[in-house]
């Protein structure tokens, strides 16, 4: 379905939400309230399949922080990757 909550743009007229993301008072559109959680964001069901690897499967250190992109490569543009070195030092 997209991203969860809202989007903060007036031009939108309704958000698919629950109570469980739901932020209505917070909203710029006007909610449609699911009974139940409309969005399934179980890790167990993301890739039915692929089994998680652990960090010393892939060599990355166990002892520090590992910044990813899990968004459409489209996304990871040159200014964006310049973000992330500002960032980084």
């Amino acid at each position: 379905l997209g991203f969860p909550g809202t989007s903060g743009a007036s031009y939108f007229d309704y958000n698919i939400t629950d109570a469980v993301v739901g932020q209505h008072e917070r909203m710029t559109e006007n909610p449609v309230w699911m009974p139940e959680v409309y969005q399934m964001n179980s890790h167990r069901k993301l890739y039915w399949g692929v089994q998680p690897r652990f960090r010393q499967e892939v060599r990355l250190p166990q002892d520090k922080v590992i910044l990813s992109n899990l968004g459409s490569p489209s996304r990871f543009t040159k200014s964006v990757f310049n973000v992330w070195l500002e960032i980084l030092r």
